[in-house]
């Protein structure tokens, strides 16, 4: 998910999906992974904080049906992780055109959305808007 000002509504959803675009067309750096390593690693202890954590956390792996073993090998593999791997998965893992992009806002962020709509971006193009009172039943395609 992603949390912005309804100010940048557009802005932050263009600079969302145009990294998700270079995922797919370049490999990320080494510094960029390395930061991500870090990243997920200090946030990983954090799940075992507390009781509830670790309660949490067996439940999720057991509904999962993940091995005993996951947790103790995820920091070894995560850190295996590759620029090629990461190329790899942004281009078999999803499409951006198919997207459905759900932004749940008020009027300034439509404003924000339809203003951008006017010239959109390459990253939204063919990318069609619907809006949705919060009181309607939004049906995807």
């Amino acid at each position: 998910g992603l949390q912005t000002k309804s100010s940048s509504t557009a802005d932050a959803l263009v600079a969302t999906l145009e990294v998700l675009r270079d995922l797919q067309e370049e490999p990320v750096s080494d510094a960029e992974l390395e930061v991500a390593n870090r990243v997920v690693s200090n946030s990983f202890v954090f799940q075992f904080e507390s009781p509830y954590g670790v309660v949490q956390r067996w439940a999720v792996l057991k509904m999962l049906d993940y091995p005993e073993d996951y947790d103790s090998l995820y920091l070894k593999r995560r850190s295996e992780v590759s620029a090629k791997d990461v190329l790899e998965a942004a281009n078999t893992r999803w499409d951006i055109s198919k997207f459905v992009v759900i932004v749940v806002g008020n009027d300034e962020a439509r404003s924000s959305l339809e203003e951008l709509m006017k010239n959109p971006p390459s990253v939204l193009s063919g990318m069609t808007i619907s809006y949705a009172d919060f009181d309607e039943i939004l049906h995807v395609k």
